[in-house]
């Protein structure tokens, strides 16, 4: 696969390439002229997949995403190569891979509706049981939040608890 920065001549601005952006022209166009050896640090740590995934091989946190001068890399990528964004919102990966750093794979999202896509994302319970719509069963709590529990599972906890009751009394 063809590297995603190429800037073989220090010399000759033309050259660099950056995705989404055709010449340096076009960047300028839009207001980002990037720093050469910023994005140089940056697509060093880049490996493009069959997917179009950016896979960030540099550091990584706890949680297994990429980390690009102390913040994660793929909010680094999104606020560089589209916009910035406020702190309250969260980088939600389309493609679902946390080492994914192509900011047209993320997409801009509140905390609740970023959960609400991962949990719909699974395909199975914590327990191994399919998310099938027969198989759901969702309340809606006090709060207004909506929870969804696997069938088979609430029936099993349902059975453990007249378990202890019965054997309580």
């Amino acid at each position: 696969m063809a590297p995603i920065f190429n800037d073989p001549d220090l010399e000759t601005k033309e050259q660099t390439v950056v995705p989404g952006f055709q010449t340096r022209a076009d960047l300028a166009t839009a207001g980002k002229v990037p720093n050469r050896r910023t994005l140089r640090s940056f697509f060093f740590n880049v490996e493009p997949d069959d997917s179009g995934c950016w896979l960030w091989q540099g550091a990584l946190n706890t949680s297994g995403y990429g980390v690009f001068r102390g913040v994660p890399a793929h909010r680094w990528s999104y606020g560089w190569f589209v916009e910035a964004f406020p702190r309250d919102l969260q980088c939600d990966h389309l493609c679902r891979v946390r080492r994914c750093v192509n900011p047209a794979h993320i997409e801009i999202v509140t905390r609740s509706e970023n959960l609400r896509r991962a949990a719909d994302a699974r395909p199975t319970c914590k327990r191994g049981h399919i998310w099938a719509p027969e198989n759901i069963v969702r309340w809606t709590l006090a709060s207004g939040r909506v929870v969804r529990t696997c069938r088979h599972c609430k029936d099993h906890s349902n059975a453990q608890s007249m378990a202890r009751k019965k054997a309580a009394s």
